[in-house]
């Protein structure tokens, strides 16, 4: 069985929450800034029996994660200034990321946005557990050379 994990950055997310459910989602990450009720939105996800995951934009407080840390199956970092492909890895979120691992030591933490070979091991040690990567893979011409350098970059 194939995990369909989906991010959305749509408002308002609340319909499109039921639609991808039902369409076979196993993970669905939503913006706080997509919902009027981040809470009820979040329980909503996990009533559907989908993991639930708070995304948040490299300008957004952590301290969004406390008020809805018991409805959170993942926190997903953007990495990036959301909007479109091809950006660089914003370095200052590095900070960001140990802060969030060293607060809640257990909760896995996905980043989306600039991830490459060349930073996934640093992002790891940093406390990252899970990546999107996209352009870093489809703009190379041999995809599973790549992903394979990827998983060696982490086993370092």
């Amino acid at each position: 069985m194939i995990e369909l994990d989906v991010h959305l950055m749509a408002s308002p997310v609340d319909a499109l929450i039921d639609v991808f459910a039902k369409a076979g989602a196993t993970r669905i990450s939503i913006h706080p800034e997509a919902t009027q009720h981040l809470d009820r939105s979040l329980a909503h996800i996990q009533a559907l029996g989908c993991q639930a995951g708070l995304v948040l934009n490299p300008s957004s407080p952590l301290d969004l994660i406390r008020w809805c840390i018991h409805r959170l199956d993942f926190v997903m970092l953007m990495t990036v200034n959301p909007g479109f492909s091809h950006q660089a890895f914003i370095p200052e979120m590095l900070p960001k990321i140990k802060l969030l691992r060293q607060t809640y030591p257990t909760l896995p933490i996905t980043v989306d946005g600039g991830v490459s070979e060349k930073n996934m091991s640093t992002l790891a040690d940093a406390g990252v557990t899970q990546f999107v990567v996209g352009s870093a893979i489809f703009n190379t011409k041999d995809y599973l050379k790549t992903i394979t350098n990827m998983h060696q970059a982490l086993k370092q």
